[in-house]
């Protein structure tokens, strides 16, 4: 499983699958909640990246995901945000532009 550091935590992030990369954030992205069914299905054809932050305030969680998305060394991502997971995932598609090809957005 790789590792990033960052602000202090050991970010861990779990990769499955082949094709273009599909940055999964649920629940916040922090722990490890299990892969919502719908977001098997759209994985088809990706690599699904399942990032496990640690809990912290919003900006930090931003970075730490930032921080995946470059340790990856992929380029740009498609990034789906799952329930609580979605804002995050808005906040880091404004802030980094650069880093995300796709947004998808969905309600649990």
């Amino acid at each position: 499983m790789p590792i990033v550091s960052i602000a202090d935590a050991q970010i861990h992030y779990e990769r499955a699958g082949t094709g273009r990369p599909l940055v999964l954030v649920h629940e916040g992205g922090i722990g490890t909640p299990p892969v919502p069914y719908a977001a098997v299905g759209l994985a088809r054809g990706h690599t699904l990246i399942t990032p496990h932050l640690s809990p912290t305030t919003e900006s930090l969680a931003e970075d730490q995901l930032i921080a995946v998305i470059e340790d990856m060394g992929e380029g740009r991502v498609e990034l789906l945000g799952i329930a609580k997971g979605s804002p995050l995932a808005e906040s880091v598609a404004s802030r980094r532009p650069d880093l995300v090809s796709r947004l998808i957005l969905m309600t649990a």
